[in-house]
Parts: structure tokens; sequence; C-alpha cells
């Protein structure tokens, strides 16, 4: 019986450590992301009022473009040095980093190319008209410079230096503040963002190319394992652009069946609402997918289950508050991170909030095929959802504009929600906490829309509103036994 009970015990502190050690990282990577998003709160306001609707839409045009080539460009091969790299002995892992820094060079350089060959026809249809094709073509160049700063920050993710990967993304963030800032100050406006961006990525790419060369070093890569990167690889770049159809095409619609003053408005709403969402889960899935896998590889089925039912709840759980706050009081604060003409995009912050709110659990329904080897799964959902999209985008917006590529976003990433759920629950014993979820939704929309009517338009309003309804709401929950105390503290206090 003793034994029992010290067996029961030495559990209790195995989880309450694997629990205070998430916590930790996510404090670390949350603090991490937050110095990232200063960035953002910095330069917004002056960019907007700087810059306008419609140079704002150009850049964003811009931005999306180059991210989502600089993705398609890895050709998979980031995510299939994620599978492979970890673990290898020292010999393997310089040859495979440097091919695959090789492959991505090679193949960013190629996509530039062909972009640049269509620049004219593109600038004219989507990025305001072909005077801007200047634009679009310093811009490409940002494809090579992300592409290839990707793959040397992954190094340091791979290799568990997280230390040096969080200063070179605060270097990155503080570094890019500056340099945008002075070109803005300058007028540069939409080409100054573009060189500063080239500037700041090439600065990171050198300090990533020393210290790797002085940590393990560069070699001519033998290409003998080149196949099964690439049948690793591969099949992950069709869900990388059905990705960015969910989340980035409606951009593209938008200018072509309404104004580049359209997509500017649209994108810095959206974005905002995005952004501020984005902070809750962002932390959270730096370890978590490592956690779950190696509990899951050492046969500890129960426990993995448990822990991401947890993780689940408490992500939602924070973004509810977090999404009511920018949906019921929001409007000042938007009107102050960028200007008056901007504040017609507040119409579409609640349908975007809803639908993030559920578009960052989607990790969790393809953490679970992950684990069962089901993930072509995952293509099916994004393929549905993704034509979904492309569907309601063209019916609405040429009618309802911006609110109709809110409302197109919303009920597509429903529909890839609610199959990816459904999935997942029929593969696995994993249920998730949807009733637990739907008492706490109520309690915030209870609470918000009481704390509303006593709300005046400003920003002291906006504060004081805020807090009081999220202290009203965490301590509601609280007694309505959703949050569980005793718990917390022995994850938070455990000796």
């Amino acid at each position: 019986m003793e034994k029992k009970d010290n067996d029961d015990i030495k559990n209790i502190k195995n989880k309450a450590n694997i629990y205070r050690g998430f916590i930790q990282s996510i404090a670390i990577f949350l603090s991490t992301d937050i110095a990232l998003k200063i960035k953002g709160f910095l330069l917004l306001p002056l960019m907007s009022r700087i810059m306008g609707p419609f140079n704002v839409g150009i850049w964003n045009q811009i931005s999306s473009t180059t991210s989502i080539a600089s993705s398609v460009a890895g050709i998979g091969i980031p995510a299939a040095m994620i599978r492979f790299l970890p673990g290898s002995d020292k010999d393997t892992f310089k040859n495979d980093y440097s091919m695959s820094l090789l492959l991505n060079v090679s193949a960013a350089s190629i996509l530039t190319g062909l972009f640049v060959i269509f620049s004219s026809i593109l600038s004219e249809k989507f990025f305001g008209g072909s005077q801007n094709r200047i634009y679009l073509t310093v811009g490409l160049f940002l494809i090579i410079t992300g592409n290839l700063k990707f793959v040397l920050l992954l190094f340091f993710r791979i290799q568990l230096i997280s230390k040096i990967y969080a200063l070179l993304n605060i270097i990155e963030s503080f570094l890019g503040t500056a340099v945008v800032l002075i070109f803005l100050i300058l007028g540069y406006n939409v080409l100054g963002i573009i060189v500063a961006n080239i500037i700041v990525d090439c600065a990171i790419i050198f300090i990533s190319l020393i210290y790797i060369y002085n940590k393990v070093g560069f070699q001519k890569p033998k290409l003998d394992r080149l196949k099964k990167y690439f049948l690793y690889g591969l099949p992950t770049i069709p869900l990388t652009i059905l990705n960015w159809i969910l989340n980035v095409f409606d951009r593209y619609l938008l200018a072509l069946y309404a104004s580049m003053k359209e997509v500017g408005v649209y994108s810095v709403s959206y974005s905002v609402t995005v952004f501020i969402i984005g902070v809750i889960p962002s932390p959270i899935w730096v370890n978590l997918p490592s956690i779950v896998s190696k509990l899951w590889n050492e046969g500890k089925e129960i426990e993995a289950y448990t822990f991401l039912r947890k993780t689940y709840f408490y992500q939602v759980f924070l973004c509810i508050p977090v999404a009511f706050t920018f949906i019921f009081f929001g409007k000042p604060f938007l009107i102050l991170m960028v200007s008056n003409e901007f504040q017609d995009g507040f119409y579409i912050v609640p349908f975007v909030a809803i639908a993030y709110i559920l578009y960052f659990t989607n990790p969790f329904y393809g953490l679970i095929l992950n684990l069962f080897n089901k993930t072509k799964y995952t293509l099916y959902v994004y393929l549905a959802s993704s034509f979904s999209n492309i569907i309601l985008n063209i019916l609405l917006i040429p009618k309802y504009g911006i609110i109709g590529a809110a409302i197109s976003t919303l009920i597509a990433l429903c529909i890839l929600i609610l199959l990816s759920m459904i999935i997942s629950m029929r593969i696995s014993k994993f249920r998730y906490p949807l009733v637990d979820i739907f008492k706490a939704a109520g309690i915030a929309l209870a609470v918000y829309k009481c704390i509303s009517f006593f709300f005046t338009s400003s920003i002291l309003s906006f504060l004081i509103c805020s807090i009081i309804a999220c202290i009203l709401y965490f301590v509601i929950a609280a007694i309505f036994k959703l949050l569980n105390i005793n718990e917390i503290k022995r994850i938070l206090n455990f000796r």
C-alpha cells in the first residue's frame, strides 16, 4: 500500500514537472513573442498614417505574395529537416543541412525569376496597376532572403538553441523597427519598407551564417539522401498553398473586384485582430508537439491525451476574453492604432476574431492525425475548406466587399475545424472539452454584453471596461469550476 502511494506521488510530481516545464517554456517564448509584436505596434500607426490605405494595400499584397512564395520555394525541405535532422550524427547533420540550404536557395532563386518575368501582368491585376511594378520587382527579392533566413533560423530550433533563436528574433524585431522607421521618415513609403525588410533579412542571415559555420560548418553536400527528403517534404507543399488560400486569397479578389484601398482597410483590421488573438497560441505551439510526441512514443497515451485536452481548453479559454475585448470595446483601440481612414475595417472584427479562435485550434487536430500517421486527411479537409473559401469569396466579395470576405473566411474556417474535429475523434479516443468551452463562451458573452452598456468609445473606457470584464470572466469561470485552482497551484508551486 505504501509503495502504491509512493508511486502515485511520483506520478503526480512527474505530471506537475511536465506541466511546469511547459509553462516555463511558454513564458520564455511569450516574452519573445511580445518583443516581436512591438514592431507591429510601433510601425502600424505610422504606416497607416503616412502611407494611407492604398499604399498599405500594396505593401500587404507584396508581403503576402513573397511570404507564400518563400514557403513554396522551400519545396517541403524544411519539414523534412525537422523530421530527420534532430538526433543525427555530426557528419550527417552537416551534409544534410548544407544540402537543404543549397536546395532552398536554388528553388527560391528560380521562383523569384519566374515572378519577375510575369511581374507586369501581376502588377496590373493584383497590385494596383503597372505603375507599381517597381515595388513588386524589388519586393520579389524577399522570396530569396525570407527563405534563406527561415532555413538558417531552423538550425537553432533543430539544435534546441532556444536562447540564440529568441535573441535573433528580438534583434530582427527591433532592428526592423528602426530601419523601417528611418525609411518612412525619409519619405520612401512602400519601396522603403521593402528595402528595409531586405536589409534586416540580410543582417540576420549574416549573423546566422557566421554562428552556424563556427558551430558545425558547411560542406559541398552529397545528394544520396536527397530522395528521402523530397519524398517526405513534397507532399507538404499543397498544404502550404491551401493554407494560403484560406488566409490570404481574399485580398487578391478584393484587389480584382474592389480596390487597393479596400485591400488596405481589410488587411489592417484583419491583421490587428489575428495579431492580438495570436498572442495566446503562438508560444504554446513552440514545444507542445515535442512534449506530446515524446509522451506518445513512450507509450503514455493517456498522459498525452490529458495533456492535449488541458492545453486545448486553456488555449481557447484564454483566447475568448482577448477576442471579446476586441469585439465589444476595440474600435477606439483600432482607430488609435491606425487612423480614421481604416475605421470601416472594424466591422469585420467579429467575423475574423471568431474565425481565428477556431483556426488556432487546428494544430491540435493535425497533431492527433500525425500521431496516428493519418496526415492524408489533413490534405482532404484543407481541400474542402479552401474550395469553399474560393467559391464564397467569388460570390460575396463583388457584392459585399470586405464584409463578404470576412464572412467567407469565417464559414471556410468553420468547415475546416468541423471536419478536422470529426476525423480526429473517429480515429482516436481523444475527446475535446466542448461543453466547458461553450460554458466559457456563454460566461464571456454575458459578462462583456453587460459591461458594454457602460462603454463610452474612449481609450480610458476601453481600458477600464476590458479589465473589469476580464476579471469577472475569470472569477465566474472559477465559481462554475471551469478553472481548477488547486491543480493550477500544484503545477505552479509544487515542491
